[in-house]
């Protein structure tokens, strides 16, 4: 998921402005695709550092992308990788490769479901899996820029590179972005509990 600052090198007043319109067009509750999408990479944007990203509410709105199919593993296997990766994050790692283990008989070994694995696998620090799960996942990849960039990934997770920060619970972004609620909901679909939302309960 490419963030806003990565599209066309705009600039923070630019990207204010998208993030307005966003706002504009959640306040309708009447969420698309593309709609969770924005948000997602708002909120990344948002984040001052990777490490202060809101992941709680990144799950949260992942929680709204699966929900916008009937068979999200199936016909959206981006979406559902993403949650796990957002529930690695909140959760911790195990819980996340715990998201991927589910996915795989439906998914298959595919090389991003590799690569969701060796970034949890570098979350949690296990260096050597993760190295492992992103070497085998350019083995896989068919497009060239992804192949390369899995292999960096696999060179730089090696033993003597230092985990990846973890960030249990999540951390606070500056919240220009995407204003969130005072309180916490809960998944309907896990009951595990998730961020507050940046917009009011459907209806």
């Amino acid at each position: 998921m490419l963030t806003l600052r990565a599209v066309g090198g705009l600039t923070t007043r630019e990207i204010a402005e998208g993030v307005s319109v966003l706002q504009s067009a959640l306040a309708v509750q009447r969420f698309g695709r593309y709609q969770v999408e924005a948000a997602i990479a708002a909120l990344h944007d948002d984040a001052p550092s990777a490490e202060e990203t809101d992941w709680p509410q990144i799950l949260s709105w992942y929680d709204e992308f699966v929900a916008l199919t009937d068979d999200p593993v199936r016909q959206d296997p981006a979406a559902v990788l993403g949650r796990a990766v957002a529930v690695g994050h909140v959760f911790g790692a195990a819980a996340g490769l715990s998201e991927t283990d589910r996915l795989c008989e439906v998914i298959g070994e595919r090389h991003r479901w590799l690569a969701v694995r060796g970034h949890l696998h570098e979350l949690g620090g296990d260096l050597s899996a993760a190295a492992a799960a992103y070497a085998e996942a350019g083995r896989r990849a068919t497009n060239v820029a992804e192949r390369d960039h899995l292999v960096r990934q696999a060179a730089r997770a090696g033993p003597a590179r230092a985990p990846l920060a973890k960030t249990a619970g999540g951390s606070r972004s500056s919240g220009h972005a995407i204003r969130r609620s005072a309180a916490s909901r809960r998944s309907a679909r896990t009951g595990r509990p998730t961020a507050p939302r940046a917009l009011p309960a459907r209806r």
